[in-house]
């Protein structure tokens, strides 16, 4: 979903009642609605084309995340950008926790 920056399929795994938390931040949204406004204003705005983020999945605190890279520019470089832990049950999400943090997510990338 976030390859291909499709705010539609990332809904359809999203449980209704969906929480995102952003340590150390401080930000936390409730419900799959506000999740996807989140998103969709940060990083799937207007003007955002498919290839921007590249996302490798990996484990941290014995759970899948994704480690996620974007490209400022079409033709620059990969750069760690964050790191988002998934806590699923059956086939939804239903708690992400998303450290925007190069220097953690460059350590996952490179383990």
């Amino acid at each position: 979903m976030w390859e291909s920056s499709d705010v539609t399929g990332l809904v359809s795994l999203l449980r209704e009642d969906a929480t995102l938390t952003l340590p150390p931040m401080g930000l936390w949204f409730t419900g799959a609605a506000n999740i996807i406004g989140f998103y969709g204003a940060a990083f799937f705005g207007p003007g955002v084309e498919a290839g921007r983020y590249r996302v490798v999945p990996v484990e941290a605190a014995g759970h899948v995340a994704l480690a996620i890279s974007t490209k400022k520019t079409p033709s620059g470089p990969w750069e760690p950008t964050a790191l988002q832990l998934l806590e699923a049950e059956g086939d939804q999400l239903v708690h992400l926790v998303a450290w925007v943090d190069p220097v953690l997510t460059a350590r996952f990338l490179n383990a």
